[in-house]
C-alpha cells in the first residue's frame, strides 16, 4: 500500500521539484523488507521512478542532483 501511495504522489510532481534520498533507514523498498535502508539503493529508487516517469534514470539523476544542489545550495 505505501509503495503504491508513493507512486501516485510522484507522478504528478515536476520533475524539478524531486529529490531522491534515503532518510528512512527503516523504510526501505519491497525487495529489501526487513533491512536497512542504505544510500547504495538509490539507483532502484530512482529507476523505478523514471519508469513511472516514461523517463531515463540519467534524466532523474540530472534533475534529482541539480534539485539537491539548489535545495543545499551547493551550486
Amino acid at each position: 500500500a505505501g509503495a503504491y501511495r508513493r507512486r501516485k504522489l510522484d507522478a504528478p510532481l515536476a520533475i524539478d521539484c524531486l529529490l531522491v534520498e534515503t532518510a528512512a533507514p527503516d523504510r526501505p523498498d519491497a525487495q529489501h523488507r526487513g533491512q536497512r535502508n542504505e544510500p547504495a539503493r538509490l539507483p532502484n529508487s530512482r529507476r523505478r521512478l523514471a519508469q513511472l516517469r516514461g523517463k531515463g534514470p540519467e534524466d532523474i539523476a540530472a534533475a534529482t542532483t541539480a534539485k539537491g544542489g539548489r535545495l543545499f545550495a551547493l551550486h
